[in-house]
This record gives C-alpha cells, sequence and structure tokens, in this order.
C-alpha cells in the first residue's frame, strides 16, 4: 500500500494584510486544499485570555485523513 503526504501553511499573509488562507502547499490541486483549509482552524469565538498551545490533531475529510499541528497565533 502506498501514501502520498502533502503539507500546507495555513496563515495570515504578513505582505498582503489578508485573514486565514493558503500561504503553501505542496499539493497541484489548490482549490481543493483551500476546501480542506477550512477545516483546518481552531475553534473560534474563544475569549481572547486564553493562550493556545501546539496541538495536534487528525480527521477523515471526504476520501482525506488530515492531520494538522496548529502553532499559537503571535
Amino acid at each position: 500500500m502506498n501514501y502520498t503526504i502533502h503539507q500546507a501553511l495555513f496563515g495570515q499573509d504578513q505582505q498582503h494584510g489578508q485573514g486565514y488562507e493558503l500561504l503553501q502547499t505542496t499539493h497541484p490541486n489548490l482549490k481543493l486544499v483551500q476546501r480542506m483549509g477550512n477545516s483546518t482552524d481552531l475553534i473560534e469565538n474563544v475569549p481572547s485570555q486564553i493562550k493556545w498551545q501546539p496541538a495536534l490533531r487528525g480527521r477523515l475529510w471526504e476520501e482525506y485523513y488530515l492531520l494538522f499541528k496548529t502553532y499559537p497565533d503571535t
């Protein structure tokens, strides 16, 4: 059995002042990766005093398995 693993980096584009978006990926289908990215961010509407620690999570998404490593937003 063979697996292909791709990486994608999501975050804020500092040069263009945009919000959460796809910054880089090794996957050839950018539209697919952008759709995946909508399910990778941390929970919204959390009190601002909570400091997020790096987190490792994973879940099934369509026919893919997504593995996320979330870093604190500095």
